[in-house]
């Protein structure tokens, strides 16, 4: 038998092979872990979440229990900063994770240009004085109160923030949440408030000037940024509360604000199903806790079941809202820390941390 019609045939194939395979990527369903080519000549782990808002904003949770199969925070933070060509622009309470460090000497090595802005309580810990000595500037707050904010913009368009601190408990096994958008406008507000803190050194009540502009859009989705003390967060927070009409349900590291308080009980006997979950951790000797004032009042109020912290602050209201950020629902919080909070109205967004709520709520000491 001739080899010339041997090989034909396998050429053929081949050739078929190829094309069915490249047809099948084409079809495939995005990776959601994996790895990424970066031009630098490195390749890095990297997450990409369900983008939402209009491909602008990308959401993580934490998995302390280790049973999801997804994406990290800690990865959706690497690959931001492994992706900054220009600037990064870090404020954060605690810094302890080694991985982010080495990524923001990186990027540092790179030509991008790094700034932190921290709790002076924290400036002595390995991390920062590691950073500190290969020569990335970090401004400590100097104050009784709290630098509590968490949020990095990125070459000036992405933000990330949430309630994660850069800890290993804060990212693996906390219960948290990280929220990466990316657009300009949002950037430049936090962008704004970075630069009060870090070059003109006003942190808390130093700086009670209004955020210059606190509404913006991300695609067809109206988002809402807010910073204490300057903001009053907490009058915000009740008149939202205020035009719920299903339901309120929270999640809260800490909850100590009286008049929220009130208003959420009453708004609960109006017919609004209010629940909600506090850091048990925080309740024994905890002064001013509303915990005890809602369970008087009958409300569905637990304390979570994480061994470790329940450090999630939020609200789903009526399905179609979420309002989430650094900030505690403390007095501290709204007239003396540094802190940063979102609004978002958007019930796909929404969706996700309602299923975030159940998850803890469910798992959940009644």
């Amino acid at each position: 038998m001739s080899k010339t019609p041997l090989r034909l045939s396998r050429c053929i194939f081949l050739l078929t092979f190829l094309a069915i395979t490249f047809i099948l990527a084409g079809c495939s369903s995005p990776v959601v872990t994996g790895q990424q080519f970066d031009p630098t000549g490195q390749s890095h782990s990297t997450s990409t979440p369900e983008a939402l808002a209009g491909g602008h904003l990308q959401v993580w949770f934490t998995d302390p229990e280790g049973i999801r199969d997804g994406a990290e925070p800690l990865l959706g933070i690497l690959d931001a900063i492994h992706s900054a060509r220009s600037s990064i622009d870090l404020a954060i309470y605690s810094f302890s994770q080694p991985q982010i460090a080495s990524a923001l000497l990186d990027a540092q090595k790179r030509g991008v240009k790094v700034r932190l802005v921290m709790e002076s309580d924290n400036l002595g810990k390995e991390i920062p004085r590691k950073l500190l000595a290969a020569g990335i500037p970090i401004v400590g707050d100097g104050q009784d109160s709290l630098m509590h904010d968490k949020f990095m913009v990125v070459d000036g368009v992405t933000v990330l923030t949430g309630s994660v601190n850069y800890t290993q408990s804060g990212l693996m096994e906390d219960n948290n949440f990280l929220l990466r958008v990316d657009d300009s406008s949002i950037a430049d507000a936090f962008s704004a408030e970075f630069e009060s803190m870090f070059t003109e050194k006003h942190f808390g009540q130093e700086d009670l000037s209004p955020t210059a502009k606190t509404r913006f859009s991300l695609g067809s989705t109206p988002v809402e940024v807010y910073f204490s003390p300057e903001d009053g967060i907490a009058a915000r927070l009740a008149d939202l509360a205020e035009e719920s009409d299903r339901s309120i349900h929270f999640l809260a590291y800490t909850f100590t604000l009286d008049d929220l308080g009130q208003q959420l009980i009453d708004i609960s006997r109006s017919g609004v199903n209010v629940q909600g979950v506090f850091e048990g951790g925080m309740l024994p000797g905890s002064t001013g806790s509303e915990y005890d004032s809602f369970r008087r009042a009958g409300l569905e109020i637990r304390q979570d079941g994480n061994p470790n912290l329940m450090h999630e602050k939020l609200f789903v209201i009526d399905g179609n809202t979420v309002v989430l950020g650094s900030y505690n629902f403390t007095r501290a919080a709204d007239e003396r820390n540094d802190e940063n909070l979102l609004v978002i109205h958007d019930s796909q967004i929404a969706s996700l941390f309602e299923s975030e709520f159940q998850r803890v709520f469910q798992k959940a000491q009644p």
